[in-house]
């Protein structure tokens, strides 16, 4: 006899593992097998290891422990899915559809669920690595104001917060901006690994279907949200804040005159 225990993230129940391995030593079970996802796996195997000091502990492999006789292991769901895939192309075809549904739904589970805190989670540094994504556009709001050459100005536009992030506006040489730290785009699938975009509009911020052809020039920058389209814009890594903001502020000037320039050519015609 195999358990398998599947987990997304979930913590741990008083059961396991002890009453776990207590069953299947008493029923003469071969092993117990944890199933999770891969971003859990390391720390979900240290707390499995933890609560199994006080028994008779072997290790047979990075993953995998003899636990009072019965082996205890832990695979992750992509794991599983990817042996399932390989097993089906070759015995069984018919199979893969429901192999990539349960693959879709686990990805789905993965993405959606409460991710359990970690001890570390809780050190102050943490809360200034929070703080730098506010820092960081405030200082690029004021960057692009205090640049005369911009005709910037955020008369009548206040910053705000909001759940997923915070947005700073402003008019910036006839465009209407809204620059955004938002985790919601930032994790969702097909989107660009960044937490910073910025939204070009028409001075009183509508977004006409001319600009969203454009946007079109980016395709692997642009995205929508709540009905509007937003750009990606990339922090380089190692950099001061003044080297940070200066790049964001070039990514937008950039944007800003490819959009002006497509304008300008349509008006030519």
């Amino acid at each position: 006899m195999i358990l398998c225990e599947a987990k997304f993230y979930a913590g741990l129940t008083i059961n396991q593992p002890s009453t776990y391995l207590d069953r299947l030593k008493k029923e003469n079970g071969l092993g117990l097998v944890f199933i999770c996802p891969a971003a859990r796996k390391i720390t979900l195997w240290s707390k499995l290891l933890e609560l199994c000091e006080h028994r008779k502990l072997e290790k047979n492999d990075e993953y995998c422990v003899t636990v009072d006789g019965v082996r205890m292991s832990i695979i992750t769901w992509g794991e599983i899915i990817e042996t399932l895939r390989f097993v089906a192309s070759t015995l069984s075809v018919s199979s893969l559809s429901d192999i990539n549904q349960l693959d879709g739904f686990c990805r789905l589970v993965d993405e959606t669920s409460f991710i359990p805190f970690e001890q570390e989670d809780f050190g102050p540094e943490n809360a200034r690595r929070e703080e730098r994504h506010y820092e960081i556009l405030d200082a690029l709001f004021n960057y692009l104001i205090a640049d005369k050459s911009l005709h910037a100005n955020a008369k009548k536009l206040r910053a705000t917060a909001y759940r997923s992030g915070y947005v700073r506006y402003i008019r910036v040489k006839g465009h209407g901006l809204s620059i955004c730290y938002d985790r919601t785009m930032w994790m969702e699938n097909g989107s660009e690994e960044t937490p910073y975009w910025v939204g070009v509009c028409e001075e009183n911020f509508d977004q006409p279907e001319s600009y969203l052809h454009v946007f079109k020039r980016f395709p692997e920058s642009w995205k929508t949200e709540n009905g509007d389209t937003y750009l990606a814009l990339f922090a380089p890594v190692n950099a001061s804040l003044d080297e940070v903001v200066e790049s964001l502020a070039g990514q937008i000037l950039d944007y800003i005159n490819v959009i002006d320039k497509e304008m300008a050519g349509k008006a030519d015609k």
